[in-house]
């Protein structure tokens, strides 16, 4: 799912990226970047998309396994 579409989810469901950080203990800042896939915090993660009725592998099935876990990424050369 891309960043508009998760955004608008947060909105439908009564939240924004500001009350989701306060759930979670981190900043703003750190919510934008996990929802942007700049940063992998599957606690993060599982905070956002419990909040829209989700989960982290359907939000970000590229970054996600089913479990929650992160997927390996390749090494940048």
């Amino acid at each position: 799912m891309n960043r508009p579409d998760i955004k608008a989810r947060l909105i439908l469901a009564g939240h924004n990226q500001s009350t989701v950080a306060q759930v979670a203990k981190v900043t703003q800042s750190a919510i934008s970047r996990v929802i942007r896939g700049e940063l992998i915090s599957p606690r993060v993660a599982g905070v956002i998309a419990s909040a829209i009725g989700s989960t982290p592998a359907d939000l970000w099935p590229n970054l996600y396994g089913r479990s929650g876990t992160p997927l390996k990424r390749p090494r940048a050369a």
